[in-house]
């Protein structure tokens, strides 16, 4: 954790945040003011690599944001939304908590030198050598959603502390998860919960999850109605139900951005349901922490011009344009099969007097499927011109690959003083962290 000497390639001073280097600014960081340097200085050196700027202020304030809104609610971050390790360490440091869906996230989010406490197992199908793994490092909460989960811990980790998964109407989300995770609420748990006595199993709460990016924030209400019943059955029947997981379904970036009426929602539910100082409630926020943070500049390394007469269908009535950027679905852009691709590509210069064409913007990779964006009405733009997208930090990074050779982009960190010299001591509480 140090300040060090060498120059960003923008030409401002970097720190160091578990060896990596970030970016140190004056002011409080605009995101694409900063993109635009960066890609100046890329033009100066014919460097036309695709990168991703991370904006650790953006970071920093969300978390502000939700200890603001929901200061009841404990976060912990869905690591496979983004597992950057600079977002991890600056997140850990600030004292949120995580959410691990594997062996694999453990062990990331382990090696920071955060506490196993700190981390619930939120994957309700786990191999059985996953959960014994669990048990031998020490992380006890975990998510169960069916019979026979529950007899593999009862085999491999019967002091767990278990969660049944509830299953919820997440028909409003923009990727509904009941239809893979998550038990009936009026049959099925309370079977569960019997079972879980009868081996012995120590159940503590409940959680569910409204689908991933929530669009109906009456879904929460709804939700934790729900639970509250199966708290007080899961009582009578003999279970200590002290802990309530909400799960995510946070909205991240600038589109469908209703996460205060979402926290309003559960803040209300809440006070009614559980104004008790004996629940414990967790939240599994994702997309809400790191989509904001990333903006993605690619750089335009082909176009193709089709006049009307060259359309083979004979149904253009104007000029269409076909562009190729150097990143595409096999890279930061697998956020679209997640149904998330909302940012719609802007040129970074914009220039007046262009003409605006219907256009289609494909990926490097010979597949047909690296498709970004179909028929949008885009300035026109010229070979070697950048263009970039924002919130570009969920699920897009985190499932990229490296499909045709192509390379995913470079990260680029970036911070400004004002947040470095608080977010500094915080890393520096734990060598293994900072």
């Amino acid at each position: 954790m140090r300040l060090t000497g060498k120059l960003s390639e923008w030409g401002t001073r970097v720190v160091d945040i578990g060896g990596n280097q970030v970016g140190l600014e004056a002011e409080r960081i605009d995101s694409h003011l900063l993109t635009e340097k960066i890609a100046a200085g890329r033009d100066e050196q014919a460097n036309e690599a695709p990168f991703l700027l991370v904006n650790l202020d953006t970071l920093i304030a969300r978390y502000d944001r939700w200890i603001r809104e929901l200061p009841q609610v404990k976060p912990f971050y869905a690591v496979k939304s983004n597992p950057s390790p600079v977002v991890l360490r600056v997140l850990a440091g600030m004292g949120v908590n995580f959410d691990c869906a594997s062996r694999g996230e453990i062990e990331q989010v382990l090696s920071l030198g955060v506490s196993p406490d700190r981390i619930i197992f939120a994957n309700p199908a786990k191999p059985a050598s996953y959960i014994q793994y669990a048990q031998d490092v020490g992380v006890y909460r975990m998510t169960v959603d069916s019979s026979e989960e529950l007899r593999k811990i009862a085999v491999n980790f019967p002091q767990a502390e278990i969660l049944l998964r509830l299953a919820t109407s997440d028909k409003s989300a923009m990727t509904p998860l009941s239809g893979k995770f998550g038990a009936d609420g009026v049959r099925q748990i309370p079977d569960l919960l019997r079972e879980a006595l009868s081996l012995g199993l120590n159940i503590v709460g409940i959680s569910f999850h409204v689908g991933s990016g929530c669009r109906d924030p009456t879904s929460f209400g709804r939700a934790l109605e729900e639970t509250h019943r199966l708290h007080e059955l899961g009582k009578t029947i003999g279970h200590q139900m002290t802990v309530i997981d909400i799960g995510g379904g946070f909205p991240g970036g600038q589109i469908n951005a209703n996460f205060e009426a979402c926290a309003n929602e559960i803040r209300s539910s809440l006070e009614t349901l559980f104004n008790d100082d004996t629940y414990e409630i967790l939240a599994e926020p994702g997309r809400y922490f790191c989509s904001e943070a990333f903006t993605l500049c690619a750089n335009v390394i082909h176009s193709n011009e089709i006049p009307p007469e060259y359309d083979p269908t004979g149904a253009s009535t104007g000029t269409q344009m076909k562009y190729y950027l150097n990143d595409g679905v096999f890279g930061s852009f697998a956020c679209k099969f997640f149904q998330y691709l909302h940012s719609e590509g802007q040129p970074l210069r914009p220039k007046t007097g262009r003409p605006i064409l219907s256009s289609t913007i494909f990926g490097p990779t010979c597949d047909t499927w690296d498709k970004i964006e179909d028929n949008r009405q885009v300035e026109k733009m010229e070979i070697g011109e950048w263009i970039y997208y924002r919130d570009m930090g969920a699920y897009s990074c985190a499932c990229a690959s490296t499909f045709n050779g192509f390379q995913p982009p470079e990260h680029i960190f970036a911070i400004s003083e004002q947040n470095w010299a608080r977010i500094k001591p915080l890393l520096e509480k734990d060598d293994s962290i900072a």
